[in-house]
């Protein structure tokens, strides 16, 4: 790893340690609640899904009674957070789950990626959140901040499906604890490193970020 990237991972690391939020997916952590956490946010907010996620959890603590609800009763837990078809993915999702994997939430990214709702993002953070496995995650938040900090660029529409980001991503990850790690860049990306009117003069990182420098 060369000296950027090192400097990036123990800071962002060390950031993490004092600053991550607080969510209830976040505790208690189990393959299902970090599945359940990540399709419910899914284009929503955080504060929305911190509204829902507890009183979800309690009505279907396990993929079989999510999968003997019906479409209707699940929407009438999430309508806060919109989108008729989210409650009928979950339910979609549970069947699958229980008729492939009786119920139990897979630990390889093959399978996962198989289930229904998932792609490359939500099998990884299950992964990692999870199974602590060590897998790169990819969102918005994390392309921000890569492109700021270390001026990557693509020539990908979508840059979520760019391979050579993901492997950034990768070449990025620490040894040990890559779960404090993901946690962190992507609070680091909700708090600091925002869209508009980044936190740039109490930034942990702005003495090697390319767009902090360019703008002095």
């Amino acid at each position: 790893m060369d000296k950027n990237k090192a400097f990036f991972n123990e800071n962002i690391v060390k950031w993490g340690k004092s600053n991550l939020r607080d969510f209830p997916w976040r505790k208690n952590i189990t393959p299902y609640r970090i599945l359940i956490g990540e399709l419910l946010l899914q284009r929503t907010t955080s504060k929305q899904v911190d509204d829902v996620f507890n009183e979800f959890i309690d009505e279907y603590p396990i993929p079989k009674d999510l999968a003997e609800s019906d479409v209707d009763k699940i929407l009438e837990i999430i309508k806060p957070l919109g989108l008729y078809r989210r409650a009928n993915a979950l339910f979609k999702l549970a069947n699958q789950l229980e008729n492939e994997h009786l119920g139990v939430i897979p630990k390889n990214y093959t399978d996962l990626i198989k289930l229904f709702g998932v792609g490359k993002y939500i099998a990884n953070t299950v992964l990692c959140f999870s199974f602590n496995e060590r897998v790169p995650i990819v969102d918005t938040n994390v392309i921000r901040i890569f492109k700021r900090f270390f001026n990557f660029k693509s020539d990908k529409k979508y840059i979520e499906s760019d391979k050579k980001i993901w492997e950034f991503a990768e070449s990025l990850l620490p040894k040990n604890d890559c779960r404090l790690y993901n946690y962190s860049l992507l609070d680091f990306g909700n708090l600091v490193c925002r869209p508009k009117n980044p936190e740039c003069q109490d930034c942990i990182i702005r003495e090697k970020c390319v767009y902090y420098n360019n703008k002095l």
